[in-house]
């Protein structure tokens, strides 16, 4: 049967080497990994998981890898792996998943190079996350009916993270996050509605998980007065949900609201 993930499930990491495979079977990961089959009519195999059941040594630092086993949660043992490598944490106002890059040496998340201490790539279905011989997939699968219950405690989760007690932030647009399109540096994650002059949908920055909304106008269908009256109108909002008004894209004329 394949594997479903539970409430309490935040991501599961496939290793897709042999270092990654041989680094998930060592007893110092052993409190991180499964042994299931995470597709159907796969074989059960070893994986890497996180869930809220087993917290990060460092709670700030999210799920971290290095060679150091007395500071990270996953340890890659080798000469070339710097003490904390890279980490896998949430953005804490989204509840979006990024890896962030904690080396000189950096990794590849995707078909991104993250070569800067600090640097960050949301985590998308699928992605890989490569650091020289070390190779991981990222997989999220939908909850179904447990997605609700996921919710409850990534709020709880991400309101311990931010004022030090389990208090619940008020919204979250949590993994799994598979995009359904590119605009620019922005993914869109979910169709929020439409309307007579438009589009709206939810986007995130691919680097650092912040969630907009996103107003697309078709061109076609109005003329360039009518849409920068709509770009001007949207300017002028003054609401204590939105926080900016951050740029017009040019060449889909999508306009974002933080």
């Amino acid at each position: 049967m394949a594997f479903e993930l539970s409430a309490s499930v935040i991501i599961v990491l496939i290793p897709a080497s042999p270092d990654a495979i041989a680094a998930i079977s060592m007893a110092r990961n052993a409190s991180h990994v499964a042994h299931l089959s995470v597709r159907k009519g796969w074989r059960p195999q070893q994986v890497l998981l996180w869930d809220f059941d087993v917290q990060p040594k460092d709670l700030g630092r999210g799920l971290t890898f290095g060679s150091d086993s007395k500071k990270c949660d996953i340890q890659l043992p080798s000469g070339i792996v710097t003490t904390r490598h890279f980490s896998i944490n949430f953005n804490p106002s989204s509840g979006i998943l990024l890896v962030i890059n904690n080396s000189s040496h950096g990794l590849v998340a995707g078909k991104r190079h993250l070569g800067n201490r600090g640097a960050s790539q949301v985590i998308e279905h699928g992605m890989t996350i490569v650091y020289n011989d070390y190779k991981f997939i990222a997989y999220f699968k939908e909850r179904g009916r447990s997605q609700q219950l996921y919710d409850e405690r990534l709020r709880s989760y991400l309101g311990f993270l931010l004022t030090g007690s389990p208090a619940r932030v008020m919204s979250t647009h949590s993994t799994p996050l598979v995009v359904r399109e590119r605009i620019g540096s922005y993914l869109e994650i979910a169709k929020l509605g439409k309307g007579g002059f438009g589009e709206v949908a939810l986007l995130t920055h691919e680097r650092t998980g912040d969630v907009f909304a996103a107003k697309s106008i078709r061109k076609e269908r109005h003329n360039a007065a009518e849409i920068e009256k709509e770009i001007s109108t949207l300017k002028r909002l003054r609401h204590v949900r939105i926080l900016a008004f951050p740029l017009v894209h040019a060449v889909e004329v999508q306009v974002l609201t933080r």
